[in-house]
Formats: structure tokens, sequence, C-alpha cells
């Protein structure tokens, strides 16, 4: 965490928690003050663990056209122009084996390619469609499949993500499968709620893609303010010039950033914006 920031060139913000409430949107004030920030030129960005087209869904809501940074900083996609400006995959060998790990301890995944969602069962299937499973589908292309076969054949290709529900193993289980995913090279392994596990490239995080997005848009850090609520944002919070907690961040998280704004319910990611970057 850097000592000192100003003037902010730039926001990266998370999403679930941060940047949309509860009921999954972006309230009109955090919108307007997104807009006005980019109306003075200060740039807006997203990171988020999220694929960049299932974040950018509530963004075109809330008619807001930005970077995303998906994937825990995984992949750089502009959203405004369909163009990836930077991929990393999992290398082929750890992907699979991971994926021996969880078939083990036979829990429901996701494996995210480039545009492609592959879930190992219905059950997993029915959590990556979510609510917006056909508007990916029709908006963006994103493709949808699941089962065995198919996720061999999502294995074949680069992969970006492979999403874990571990809310069905009993602690001793779940520590057991996480030591399993330690002892595999070349993968790193996040958060983004109490019931999940994120496997990802090593040396990606969400740090990595704001890090990555200021340097393509030539912004120094410390003129980068970063906004988010759980133990993914971490990294981001603390390499910014400005990290900013959100007030629904557990304590632990909020040790972490030089300032506490409000929960993503009270339009924390506005107040912040409006206090740090717009000055009102």
């Amino acid at each position: 965490m850097t000592e000192h920031f100003g003037p902010i060139r730039m926001i990266a913000s998370d999403m679930d928690g941060t940047l949309l409430r509860n009921d999954g949107t972006v309230s009109e004030r955090t919108a307007a003050a997104i807009h006005a920030a980019q109306a003075r030129g200060v740039l807006f960005a997203v990171c988020s663990g999220r694929y960049p087209e299932y974040a950018d869904a509530p963004l075109r809501a809330a008619a807001i056209r930005c970077l995303i940074s998906g994937n825990n900083g995984v992949t750089i996609w502009d959203a405004a122009t369909d163009t990836v400006l930077s991929d990393h995959a999992i290398d082929p060998a750890a992907a699979r084996a991971v994926r021996q790990a969880a078939d083990r301890y036979g829990l429901p995944y996701i494996v995210y390619g480039r545009k492609t969602v592959t879930a190992n069962g219905p059950e997993a299937l029915r959590i990556a469609r979510g609510s917006l499973g056909d508007r990916l589908e029709a908006e963006y292309g994103v493709h949808f499949s699941a089962g065995e076969d198919a996720v061999r054949d999502a294995l074949t290709a680069p992969v970006n993500k492979l999403y874990f529900y571990d809310y069905r193993l009993p602690e001793d289980q779940k520590e057991s499968l996480l030591r399993e995913f330690a002892a595999i090279p070349n993968i790193a392994v996040t958060s983004s709620g109490m019931v999940n596990a994120e496997v990802i490239p090593a040396g990606c995080d969400k740090a990595g893609g704001v890090v990555e997005m200021a340097r393509l848009l030539g912004i120094d850090m410390r003129q980068v303010m970063t906004v988010g609520d759980y133990e993914n944002d971490v990294p981001m919070l603390r390499a910014a010039g400005l990290g900013v907690a959100m007030g629904n961040s557990g304590e632990a998280i909020k040790r972490c950033a030089m300032r506490v704004t409000a929960t993503n319910e009270e339009d924390g990611l506005a107040q912040a914006i409006e206090n740090y970057v717009l000055n009102r």
C-alpha cells in the first residue's frame, strides 16, 4: 500500500459488494458519479472475479462503458470495442490436475475460457447461467455447455479460470482440497465469497490487472484509486495510490485500505468518487 496519492486519474472498482447493490444493479447515484468522473477525463475500470462479458452486462444497463479486468485480473477487455488487450491462461497440465482433484471430492465446478462457460454437471450449469444466461448468449455470444465430455473439450483450449463451489464440503475436506491445489504448480487460488474457490494462472491477481491497465493507459499507480470489499480485492487495495474499502468489508479488509467508505447499499463507491475524485 503506497503512502501518497493524487490527483486521481483512474478508478478501478470491484463489482459484487462494491459497484453493485445487493440486487445486482448499479444505483443512479453511483452511475452519475462514474459518468461525472469520466466527463472530467478520469478513466473508470472494473476489476472483477466475473468473466468480462458477465461483468459488462449490468454496466451496459447503466450506460457505463469501460475497460474490464475480468477473472481476477486474468483478462483485460475493452467492452466498447470488444477488444481483448491482455489474456492469460492456466498451464494445461495444471488445469487437468485441478480438475482431477475436484472430481475426487465430487464438487460442482465451472471452466471459463474465452466466451465459453463449461460446467461439469446440471447443478453447476444452473449456477453458471444464473439469471443472465440467455442475455449473455444473445448479446455477447457466450457459449454454455455441460457434462464430462464438454469439460474434457474445454480443457484442450486455453482456460482462464476454474471456479469451485465448496459449500458442501466439511471444513477438514475443504482444507485438504486446498492443500492439494497448493501442491499444483503454475496456479494461484483465491476466493470471491464464503463458499467458493477460484483457480487462475500463477502470477495473476486483481493488483496485476490494475497495474497492467494503468501501464496500457500511461497512468502512474499513485494516481489510481481502487475500491473493493473482499479478500481477492486486497492486492489491488494495497497496490494503488489510494485503496478504499467498502463499509460492508470485513475488518481485516478495512485494515488493508487507506480509507473506508459507506456500504454498497449506501452508495459507498459513489461517495468515494465524490470525496476523492470530484472533491465535492
